[in-house]
């Protein structure tokens, strides 16, 4: 058979299939291939991957105060599908501060020593793919964030040294980006990147402050229908 197809190829009747058509043929495939995985219907979404906290603090008659430190972020957010590439839902996520510095404007650096922070952000989300199938995709998620200080597993003082202060809190905004590829029928794989911010206030005796967060991440994503 192969030398016939061979010799009827020299002879000219049958022609040798371009490129063009290989491309398209594999464009095909992979479009029924797509096809065939796509997610739908409820929806549930794990990242795991390493922020880096940029926070900005001011208070009333104080000095400003900044502090920076890496993160280790995880957020998991689930929902019901309201379109074919779109799912709205809920979303918890929470970056774990380590190597905590920390620098006030006047007096210098701070001491952070025994200083755990995490930053926890809850609300609703909604998730939309670029298409049916795997591949990029947008999300964006708003709701109340809390940025919890501990010193030694106990609230960390006031901001002028005096008795431990409630945890500054407020709204957030989470917005970011992933790219997802199915590893099986139900489950895909990917990466993603997001930035959360979040202007926060608190009020102790006699001091109003406010705290603007800034956390980008990024890392790995898991997706499962």
């Amino acid at each position: 058979m192969k030398r016939g197809l061979a010799l009827s190829i020299l002879l000219g009747l049958v022609q040798p299939e371009s490129a063009w058509a290989v491309e398209t043929r594999a464009a095909k495939q992979e479009q029924r291939r797509a096809s065939a995985y796509h997610h739908e219907g409820f929806r549930g979404r794990f990242d795991l991957g390493i922020g880096r906290l940029a926070a900005y603090g001011r208070a009333e008659g104080r000095s400003d105060r900044r502090v920076s430190a890496t993160t280790l972020s995880w957020s998991f957010a689930a929902g019901g599908a309201i379109t074919e590439t779109c799912t709205l839902g809920g979303m918890l996520a929470i970056d774990r501060a380590h190597a905590v510095a920390a620098r006030d404007e006047r007096s210098g650096p701070i001491d952070m020593t025994g200083v755990d922070i995490d930053q926890v952000f809850w609300g609703p989300h909604i998730d939309c793919y670029l298409t049916r199938g795997e591949g990029p995709r947008v999300f964006f998620a708003a709701g109340p964030s809390e940025l919890n200080v501990d010193k030694d597993g106990e609230s960390a003082e006031g901001y002028d040294g005096g008795d431990p202060s409630p945890d500054p809190s407020g709204f957030g905004y989470l917005i970011g980006v992933g790219y997802d590829r199915f590893v099986g029928k139900e489950l895909s794989l990917g990466l993603v990147a997001r930035l959360m911010y979040a202007p926060l206030s608190v009020r102790e005796t006699d001091v109003e402050a406010t705290v603007h967060t800034f956390i980008p991440m990024l890392g790995l994503s898991l997706t499962l229908d």
